[in-house]
């Protein structure tokens, strides 16, 4: 039998004397047939482009036709040595077009090859390319006061829509602000990939009721961003008194229901802060101000947890990362998981191991820092009373300890809400990891920026396919929260690689995404409550109610002591409850005590509510 093996010599394509035929027995060129080989003129056109420094999305593109001016479906063109690198891909209806990453301003002239296939003739080109030097702007300038530190951010823009095919403003990828408050000169902060900066002002001075004049002036050594100056004024009100409304309702026997909810001095709900109970046992008060707890005689149990960390090829000391640090409640827990970012990817795993299995996953975006305080709020909270918990949770504080390190939502160029679907990114791995554990449910908690076109409010995203039951469990959370949802009706459209979505579409495990509203870099009032209110509706979903989880063990008889303290701008306050549990009849109430029926059950108050200032160890928070 005679084999024919037929061979071709890419690398002289166009030249038909190298085509050949061989087999075992015989040799025929191609001079030995006759025949001859004619190549179609093809013609490139390419039309002056316009591209955005820093942008890896800036886009290239050539018409290719054959001189009967038909569109060419093969072969393809190389754009050489774009910043460097070549960029090769194939004709497709006529055109080569890509997206480049751009590293520099001013004119090039981009040469582009197209290598002839089949019947057409090799041609080529020159792609005028202008990269401007763009002027620039700020918007979304806050200052917001957390604690005793006040946080300058906002996100600096380049303007494009004096350019063809640009009607926009881009984020300025480099650069730093130079802050000035009252002419005086600060500090200078740098910017993120994003535009995005934060200027951390630790001040003695006292704002209350004061005006301040900032001003922030953005400059760029490279010189490949116009320089801008930008101002804004700001007065920071006095903090508000408060005051503690509690009630104690009968559970049964051994269990007392303690309800109540914090105003200000205006009669306002407060924003969030903590209730200490006994000057000992900590508790939330969420953003409409309430707060809710049992009493018990009896010792409970302690919370069964597993710390880890999973070397998903991200790590990093994340204690560098001041804003974040001086926003979390620091416990022997939380600053176990804080070190273990120097190995990877840490975790805490709660629960008895029977029933559901959840995943949480916090700091996707590394520079989001209010979910991430949210996130360890609610490990606190977890290990401090999650002793009843029937089922597994996993809670991953900050996925991308890199990111979190920086405090900028993508780092190395990469924003993990994008590549969900490839094989070795982090979040490929942590869905993955969901999976293995055969999780019913993933979480992931973000936070998104004022101006941000794509969210820029506080909500719940999922999606109706493949998983339905993700868009049960959004508008669940938006059900408990009053908070706003944005539902697909396909996973995966318009936005891809995100995590939730890969874990919808591939895994079918019903998964979403909670934004709550904060500038990137920095904490907003209010919004570290937000993110919990979220992480604790997910949980309810599933059938984990925080709330009837936590039990301190106290005698009301004796008296329970309740101290209320916000990083907001709010005055400590306390008071004090007391059961009057000798009597037979609880409908007569003793000295400085009201009694209350609430469905039928007699509840005990006492009216004195202490405003205090520097009382008890309880220091005043600006």
């Amino acid at each position: 039998m005679t084999i024919l093996l037929l061979t071709f010599s890419a690398a002289s394509a166009a030249d038909s004397d190298d085509i050949s035929v061989n087999s075992q027995d015989n040799l025929l060129s191609a001079g030995d047939t006759g025949i001859e080989s004619e190549k179609i003129e093809v013609e490139l056109t390419a039309k002056e482009q316009y591209g955005i420094y820093g942008n890896k999305d800036t886009n290239l593109k050539v018409n290719v036709l054959d001189n009967d001016g038909n569109n060419v479906n093969s072969g393809s063109v190389t754009f050489v040595d774009v910043f460097g690198k070549n960029y090769t891909v194939d004709v497709k209806n006529g055109v080569a077009s890509t997206n480049v990453y751009v590293d520099d301003t001013g004119k090039f002239n981009i040469t582009c090859r197209y290598d002839g296939a089949d019947d057409y003739a090799d041609a080529e080109t020159i792609l005028p390319l202008t990269v401007p030097v763009a002027n620039t702007a700020c918007t979304n300038i806050i200052a917001s006061r957390y604690d005793d530190t006040v946080y300058f951010t906002g996100n600096v823009k380049s303007d494009y829509t004096s350019y063809p095919d640009y009607d926009d403003f881009e984020e300025v990828t480099r650069g730093i602000v130079t802050v000035y408050v009252d002419g005086e000169k600060l500090g200078t902060c740098d910017l993120d990939v994003n535009g995005n900066y934060v200027y951390v002002w630790k001040t003695t001075r006292n704002l209350n009721g004061q005006t301040i004049n900032f001003t922030g002036v953005y400059s760029d050594s490279n010189k490949h961003f116009n320089p801008s100056t930008f101002s804004k004024s700001f007065t920071f009100p006095a903090p508000k008194d408060t005051k503690i409304m509690a009630q104690v309702t009968p559970v049964d026997n051994t269990r007392k229901l303690v309800t109540g909810d914090v105003v200000d001095e205006d009669g306002n709900n407060v924003i969030g802060g903590t209730i200490t109970v006994n000057g000992k046992y900590q508790i939330p008060v969420d953003t409409n101000g309430n707060f809710k707890f049992y009493i018990t005689k009896e010792t409970p149990e302690k919370a069964k947890y597993e710390i880890g960390v999973i070397d998903f090829g991200s790590k990093a000391n994340i204690r560098v990362n001041s804003p974040l640090m001086d926003a979390i409640d620091h416990t022997e827990v939380t600053d176990t998981l804080i070190d273990l970012c120097t190995q990877g990817s840490p975790y805490i795993k709660f629960g008895n191991g029977n029933g559901k299995t959840l995943v949480m996953i916090v700091g996707t975006h590394g520079g989001e820092l209010a979910s991430q305080v949210a996130g360890f709020k609610l490990i606190n909270l977890l290990a401090n009373y999650g002793d009843e918990i029937d089922g597994t949770i996993y809670i991953f504080p900050t996925i991308f300890p890199e990111a979190t390190a920086n405090n900028t939502r993508i780092y190395n160029g990469i924003n993990l809400n994008t590549v969900a679907a490839e094989n070795g990114s982090i979040s490929n791995s942590i869905v993955k990891f969901a999976k293995s554990v055969n999780a019913v449910g993933l979480g992931d908690f973000h936070n998104t920026r004022h101006d941000d076109t794509d969210v820029g409010i506080t909500c719940i995203f999922c999606s109706e396919q493949p998983t339905p039951e993700s868009a049960t469990l959004g508008k669940f959370i938006v059900a408990e929260t009053g908070y706003d949802i944005k539902d697909y009706p396909i996973a995966g459209d318009p936005y891809a690689g995100a995590i939730e979505d890969y874990a919808n579409l591939n895994y079918n495990i019903p998964s979403v995404t909670c934004e709550s509203l904060s500038n990137h870099r920095a904490i907003e009032y209010g919004t570290p409550e937000m993110s919990l209110n979220e992480m604790r509706a997910f949980l309810r979903y599933f059938g984990f109610d925080i709330d009837e989880m936590i039990d301190i063990k106290a005698d009301c008889c004796e008296g329970l002591t309740l101290s209320f303290e916000s990083p907001y701008n709010y005055n400590p306050s306390s008071m004090t409850i007391k059961c009057d549990c000798e009597r037979d009849n609880p409908n007569v109430a003793s000295a400085g005590e009201k009694t209350l029926p609430v469905a039928g059950n007699p509840i005990i108050v006492v009216l004195l509510a202490l405003l205090v200032v520097g009382v008890g160890g309880l220091k005043r928070r600006l």
